[in-house]
């Protein structure tokens, strides 16, 4: 699963414009997890795998939740729905369900 989302964001930059067709997509991938791993620096790697590494990268960030915005809208959600004025109790209640997202 975790390699699919590198697949996804790299299938992006292959189809995002023309000079991206010149990016080697196993080799980004593969440039990207070693980094991730630590089995690679930056200093390892050639200018042209640092863009690859750079766009993989960004796409990653974009697709990944944002994990405190989405407990913060559960929080706002969740005071709606108990009339805005939750009491301690149900203030601890709506932390607890919303730190799980």
């Amino acid at each position: 699963m975790r390699l699919l989302a590198p697949l996804a964001a790299v299938s992006l930059i292959a189809s995002a414009s023309p000079a991206s067709a010149q990016v080697d997509i196993d080799r980004a991938i593969r440039n990207w997890q070693a980094l991730a791993q630590g089995a690679k620096s930056l200093a390892d790697l050639t200018p042209q795998e640092r863009v690859e590494v750079a766009e993989v990268d960004r796409l990653m960030r974009e697709r990944r939740p944002d994990r405190a915005n989405a407990a913060d809208q559960c929080r706002k959600a969740e005071g709606r729905w108990s009339g805005g004025q939750p009491s301690e109790l149900e203030r601890r209640l709506i932390d607890l369900r919303c730190s799980q997202r």
